[in-house]
């Protein structure tokens, strides 16, 4: 009897060797941003953007609070190397400024900075499985879910050129040769209209060689309607990126174009899809060039510069133009102490109209992690000057209409900002 159970035990302790495992590998990682300060005109701090612009100058000029929580565990593991994971990303911002991902507190607010649910706001901006290193597959990640997706940015301008992030699924970095990566995604797009709904598919190329040192990435997005209004218009964009190693950095010059629904360019946003379903305006345009250097020649010396230049034409509006140029140079006095000064440029003309203009002026001395100009976390003590023409003064500059009689401000304060892997 002895033997019999001793030989049962046997058998089940090797069934349980050789069963598939999980081990428990978790990973998390978030950003933080928080400040406040106060404006010449004896108030609360106030940040400045041009009407038209899709973006503003960051540094001192961000007047909201915001920090993701990224959660990723390994559910599942097998003894061929295969790996599934859950990954599960929530934010909280105050004001709202995240527009469309998923909010907690009331998920059916309306999107966009100006809508309120109270001074804090709680949500989720991925959800989603991917599976890793499956037999047949190489290296190509699947994924299902709601995610951030190949996401490209301008840091100093919190500007995501490139960012066709939302809910979908799709085959990601399939090696075709060499060190060619190509990457299919579908995701759905919402707006939330009744009838108003598409699909909108996402092919990337990247790897491409180019000159040394250098790779090009193209991207095509085409929109797809679905919806019951037989109204609705497809459209597309192009994306062509070259990237090149410089300076101890990288510079990034991308052109893209989108016609009509295609002209959201792959998102311009923080949070998840941002998809514009046209109907009328099938004429509709919109392209971008966009140079971004971000440089580290030596290890107290950083910076990042740009240069925007958009062209948008729409039935409602005829052409617009777009051109943004900015630097924030980063210099290490001492490893942990930092000297920040940043200047931003932007011009928006609207089609027969006197263009707006608006200059923004930023210096912060800052206490850091250390000396290179992405080593974070970072405190910061910042004075902001900006300075704008009469056209930006009747538009406003400000969203609280603070300085609504004024051509100039300034503000100052205390800002933090963290991310950790």
């Amino acid at each position: 009897m002895g033997v019999r159970r001793f030989a049962g035990t046997l058998a089940f302790a090797m069934t349980v060797l050789q069963a598939p495992r999980v081990r428990a590998q978790f990973a998390m990682n978030g950003y933080l941003r928080v400040g406040g300060g106060a404006s010449s005109q004896r108030g609360d701090q106030i940040c400045f953007k041009l009407v038209g612009a899709e973006a503003k100058y960051r540094l001192g000029n961000e007047c909201e609070i915001y920090s993701e929580l990224n959660l990723s565990q390994v559910a599942y593991k097998d003894g061929d190397g295969t790996t599934l994971r859950v990954n599960f990303l929530l934010f909280a911002v105050s004001p709202l400024a995240q527009g469309d991902n998923q909010s907690l507190v009331n998920p059916n607010r309306t999107p966009g900075p100006s809508a309120g649910v109270g001074p804090l706001d709680f949500g989720y901006a991925q959800l989603y499985v991917d599976g890793q290193h499956i037999p047949g597959l190489g290296n190509t990640i699947v994924w299902l879910g709601r995610r951030y997706y190949k996401r490209e940015d301008v840091h100093i301008l919190d500007f995501f050129y490139w960012n066709p992030s939302g809910l979908g699924g799709g085959f990601e970095d399939i090696p075709i040769g060499g060190h060619l990566n190509l990457s299919y995604a579908v995701f759905t797009a919402d707006p939330g209209m009744p009838g108003d709904f598409a699909f909108r598919h996402d092919l990337q190329l990247r790897g491409i060689p180019a000159n040394p040192g250098a790779e090009l990435q193209v991207g095509v997005d085409a929109v797809q309607p679905f919806g019951t209004d037989r109204a609705l218009h497809p459209g597309a964009s192009l994306t062509v990126q070259h990237v090149q190693g410089m300076l101890g950095g990288n510079n990034k010059f991308a052109v893209q174009c989108g016609v009509a629904s295609g002209i959201g360019l792959g998102n311009t946003r923080a949070g998840n899809t941002d998809v514009t379903i046209l109907k009328s305006d099938t004429d509709a345009r919109k392209c971008r060039l966009i140079e971004h250097l971000y440089f580290q020649p030596a290890r107290k010396l950083g910076g990042q510069a740009v240069i925007v230049f958009q062209r948008s034409r729409s039935d409602a509006s005829g052409v617009s133009t777009w051109l943004s140029a900015g630097v924030r140079v980063s210099y290490a006095v001492a490893e942990h102490f930092k000297l920040l000064l940043e200047t931003g440029h932007d011009r928006v003309t609207d089609a027969g109209k006197e263009p707006r203009v608006l200059t923004k002026i930023t210096f912060a001395p800052a206490l850091a992690a250390g000396a290179r100009f992405f080593d974070r976390p970072e405190l910061r003590l910042f004075t902001t000057l900006a300075f704008w023409n009469e056209a930006a003064r009747v538009s406003g500059v400000d969203p609280a209409g603070v300085f609504a009689n004024k051509k100039l401000g300034f503000t100052f304060g205390l800002q933090a900002e963290a991310w950790w892997w």
